[in-house]
């Protein structure tokens, strides 16, 4: 007989966990909305969204996320070495090179289960003043809601979009890009 407080199940870490969370939408799509864009941005405003958990392997989950249906960036999870990246590439095949593909950021810590921050990267921090204060943060509760934000830290900028887990749907097949 086991004792009280003894169990078999190995610890699961924050970021196993988090992992998990975002693994398990793979294949389907959410339709989701910007609830603060403080750039007041003409690409977001009033427009539908849809993130799409497309691909997912045990290092990467690829992200692409739609405005009006159409194609903006890929955002691109990869686990190793005990930390998450997060990847932003925007499709310059469509002509738009006006976007930078390559930004992004790590973990600097486990986060939570449900939550993670990324920390600009120093390729992030060249792109334009202040890009070095960037913190993404992916947030989940499972079952309701996946958000995706940008903050600068020292700014007022802010960025929020959120996606209804609710409501998810297969993800159709995307034709494949370069990354």
């Amino acid at each position: 007989m086991h004792g009280l407080g003894c169990s078999s199940k190995p610890d699961v870490g924050p970021q196993d966990a988090f992992w998990s969370n975002v693994s398990g939408l793979c294949g389907r799509a959410f339709p989701g909305r910007v609830i603060i864009d403080s750039t007041k941005s003409p690409t977001f405003r009033d427009k539908p969204l849809a993130l799409y958990i497309a691909e997912c392997t045990d290092e990467q989950v690829v992200m692409p996320l739609l405005i009006e249906g159409q194609e903006w960036v890929t955002l691109t999870l990869t686990y190793g070495n005990d930390t998450l990246m997060l990847k932003h590439a925007h499709d310059t095949d469509a002509g738009d090179t006006s976007l930078p593909s390559g930004y992004g950021g790590s973990t600097r810590g486990p986060g939570t289960g449900t939550s993670q921050d990324f920390y600009a990267d120093e390729f992030t921090g060249h792109l334009s003043e202040g890009a070095s204060d960037t913190v993404w943060t992916i947030e989940l509760r499972p079952g309701a809601i996946l958000s995706y934000k940008l903050r600068r830290e020292g700014s007022d900028r802010h960025f929020h979009a959120a996606f209804d887990l609710t409501r998810g749907r297969p993800a159709p097949t995307l034709a494949p890009r370069r990354r």
